[in-house]
């Protein structure tokens, strides 16, 4: 005997009940089989939103009836194109006729309720039973109602076991059709009221004939390949589980997994029936075998979760008399359902539902009104707004690190523990966690115990200029080669006047496009919004100048969101702010990288830390470390003015928009800065030596066009330069310098002799004369300015964040 049960996405359109036909008809089966039938998806909802509307007087109920009469009237039109189903025409009238009737007396009991319920799955299953006829099967339909016992607590009724089974063994024992159908969800009072066995019932319903005819193997076919290790809609990376222990599964769908209904699980343990959960849609799946036989495990199975708990916490329980026997009194009155309990001599804490919590409080307050009067006992505190995460496995409790890494997960992306709680069978631990926090949960603890590749990289980018929009197009050209090991989604863009989300991620190709969508842009605003997504793996990109952007790292990190910037000011800003967000970025445990601030694509930075983490002492700094400089002065040759030759270079994007930042010596500065920093010296900006090249007026400019007009004015001062090194046989470079806790920043002439003569178009190099590298000094050299390299350096860093 096998049973198989079948979804409501399973009947849910004519398609999909005659890709059910051809399933049972393409496994050829040779044993007697029992097949119980879910109701075509969403309609239980719209019958329970029909009695509603009705009991209220609302005369939109009219309208459910008429979308269901619809959906199921499309189905027969589909699949019996020259029959009319006069009995399910009937149950539809029947539906009407109870509804105006509800109308009337404007009151909906829960027995009433059941029945309502109840039609979905005696008209889906009798669909399907005319349908698998057309197939030459061999079948009957039985009403479950007839079979099923339960008591009288309409909406969620309890089974008599022992009469349901007896019920079930003698009409299998008289009837030989070889295939039976059955509704699947419904059952019957000993009055012969129609009861109904909860949400996901159909898969109980399924559970109890399988356990009562002992059936070798109960297959439960839906929209899914089997139970998940997370929720799929959440966690992208999530894979079906291919074997599951009977706890296991238990814990998975007690703590949010919806592929089963927990109840369902309890009848086949008893009888040890393995239990398939395979996909409708997708028959080439192996979808997930659940039973107690021996398999290769991971350390954790799954995570799971549910939100919208409330947590109740009763303190001061101290000399008060059977109060766990009275606790236990009210939560049984108020039918509550508790997700975990833990207690003390002096405190309870359990979880519950969220919509359950002031009802809970109120009843206990009520219970303890006199103990609580007497200061013997406080007053009950809720806590709303919570979710619980849980991490399940038959292996964790010989895995003394699970809960460590678990924990420590968490800790390092921000997530606030609320309450802790391990399973008696110590086969799953969970975290009470804030709602807000649950997705980004999910995702960070299945990264953490299946890594999985590729990794998500959430990016949030503010600066659409050249660097910008260069970055999005390296990320969109190399999405393919990352696909393997990254899968960055831009999920926010921001220029100085627009800022655009999506929650599924932009498409980086049509971003200018996007922005004209968005919502004008407030950098506090696009902030708060980034805290809000809260997404796991967050990065911040800055490719901007802005100052005040700069100042909203401190902010991110906090919220556990990595920073990757090509702008300056936060590192070049005093040494103080400089100390305290690499200080807040580690205590964090964010990512906060700036490669790009020296060098743009050039490793610098990461050298000089590699050669300071490994024990070596820098002895000398000397770099050109302007491109934009670089470039101006190899282009600044006979026939072409100094103005030109600076146009050109903004033209070619080697400069800032405003071209003084980089002539005036500030960005050189800034800078050596950071690397005399990033060598452990304090210093400051002003303390840096320089020695200006740019006459005054041309520095204090109004604005940029100004400054190009006092450029012209001052040509013969920068042709004497130039030929005043040209007959010496020397070359101007842009140079800085740090030695014996002193830098320096100046124009020089240098000639051939020097190691930075031969440095061509808008190359920098930079030197370093250490302890290891003294007699031959360590040299890089490369582009060092343009939004290309600029653009391929925080890429660089974005793949080293993701490490």
């Amino acid at each position: 005997m096998k049973v198989l049960k079948f979804g409501g996405t399973s009947v849910g359109n004519p398609h999909a009940i005659e890709q059910v036909c051809e399933i049972i008809k393409n496994k050829n089966l040779q044993d007697r089989c029992a097949i119980i039938v879910s109701a075509v998806g969403n309609t239980t909802d719209m019958l329970v939103k029909c009695g509603q509307l009705a009991s209220h007087k609302n005369e939109k109920y009219r309208d459910f009836i008429s979308e269901i009469e619809i959906q199921h009237l499309n189905i027969i039109r589909a699949l019996f194109p020259y029959q009319s189903h006069l009995i399910i025409k009937k149950r539809l009238n029947f539906l009407e006729i109870f509804c105006d009737s509800i109308f009337h007396v404007m009151e909906l009991s829960k027995r009433s309720l059941d029945r309502i319920m109840s039609l979905g799955e005696l008209i889906s299953s009798y669909l399907f039973y005319e349908k698998i006829k057309e197939y030459g099967f061999q079948t009957i339909w039985k009403d479950s109602q007839e079979l099923i016992v339960t008591d009288e607590r309409y909406g969620c009724a309890q089974v008599d076991i022992i009469k349901s089974y007896k019920n079930i063994q003698s009409f299998f024992s008289i009837e030989s059709a070889p295939y039976v159908i059955f509704p699947g969800f419904i059952a019957s009072s000993p009055r012969k009221e129609v009861t109904t066995l909860g949400r996901g019932g159909s898969d109980y319903s399924a559970a109890i004939i399988a356990a009562a005819l002992k059936a070798e193997v109960l297959e439960i076919w839906t929209d899914v390949s089997g139970i998940m290790t997370a929720d799929p809609r959440i966690v992208l990376q999530a894979f079906t589980i291919e074997n599951l222990f009977y706890e296991e599964a238990i814990e998975l769908s007690h703590f949010g997994a919806k592929v089963i209904y927990p109840p369902t699980l309890h009848p086949v343990i008893e009888k040890k029936i393995t239990i398939w959960v395979q996909n409708t849609f997708s028959t080439s799946e192996k979808g997930t075998r659940i039973n107690n036989a021996p398999c290769f495990k991971h350390s954790v199975t799954g995570i799971s979760g549910k939100k919208n708990l409330t947590m109740i916490t009763l303190k001061g329980m101290i000399n008060i008399l059977s109060y766990l026997k009275r606790l236990f009194t009210v939560l049984s009155r108020e039918k509550m359902n508790v997700l975990f309990f833990s207690t003390s001599e002096h405190s309870i804490i359990m979880g519950i539902e969220e919509y359950e919590g002031m009802q809970i409080k109120n009843s206990i307050n009520n219970e303890f009104s006199q103990e609580i009067d007497k200061k013997y006992l406080f007053p009950v505190l809720v806590e709303q707004d919570l979710s619980i995460i849980t991490v399940i496995g038959d292996n964790t409790k010989n895995m003394h690190r699970t809960s460590a890494r678990m924990f420590i997960t968490l800790s390092k992306n921000n997530i606030y523990i609320r309450y802790i709680a391990y399973n008696v069978t110590k086969k799953n631990m969970s975290a009470v966690i804030k709602n807000s926090d649950f997705k980004k949960a999910l995702n960070v603890l299945h990264d953490t115990f299946f890594e999985i590749p590729p990794k998500q990289i959430n990016l949030f980018v503010a600066g659409i200029g050249k660097v910008g929009r260069k970055l999005l197009e390296h990320i969109s050209i190399q999405k393919t080669s990352l696909i393997k090991e990254l899968h960055i989604q831009v999920m926010g863009l921001c220029n100085s006047k627009t800022m655009y989300f999506e929650e599924q991620g932009i498409d980086v190709k049509n971003c200018k496009k996007n922005l004209e969508y968005g919502n004008r842009m407030i950098l506090h605003r696009f902030i708060e919004k980034i805290h809000l997504m809260n997404m796991h793996n967050s990065i911040f990109i800055d490719t901007t100048d802005s100052q005040d952007v700069a100042r909203t790292y401190d902010k991110l990190f906090v919220k556990g969101i990595g920073v990757i910037t090509c702008n300056k000011i936060a590192c070049s800003s005093s040494y103080k702010d400089y100390k305290n967000l690499k200080k807040i970025a580690r205590y964090f445990k964010v990512p906060f990288f700036f490669e790009t601030n020296v060098g743009a694509g050039l490793p610098i930075i990461s050298t000089l830390n590699d050669l300071l983490n490994s024990g070596d002492k820098i002895h000398l700094i000397e770099a050109v470390l302007s491109g934009s400089i670089n470039f101006i002065f190899n282009h600044f040759k006979s026939g072409r003015t100094f103005s030109e030759t600076v146009r050109e270079a903004q033209k070619r994007g080697y400069t800032e928009p405003d071209p003084r930042i980089d002539l005036s010596g500030i960005d050189v500065m800034r800078k050596i800065l950071i690397l005399v920093r990033e060598c452990g010296d304090s210093m400051e900006l002003s303390q840096i030596i320089q020695k200006p090249f740019l006459p005054e007026e041309c520095v204090k400019a109004n604005n940029v066009e100004s400054f190009y007009e006092k450029l012209s004015q001052y040509e013969n001062y920068f042709v004497r330069l130039r030929d005043e090194a040209q007959n010496k046989g020397k070359k101007f470079r842009f140079m800085a310098k740090y030695e014996n806790g002193y830098a320096y920043v100046e124009l020089k002439s240098i000639g051939p002799e020097h190691p930075f003569y031969q440095l061509e178009g808008d190359d920098n190099i930079i030197l370093y004369k250490t302890q290891r590298y003294y007699e031959q000094p360590l040299i890089i050299k490369g582009a060092g300015a343009g939004a290309e390299v600029t653009a391929a350096g925080i890429l660089s860093d974005i793949r080293k964040a993701s490490r």
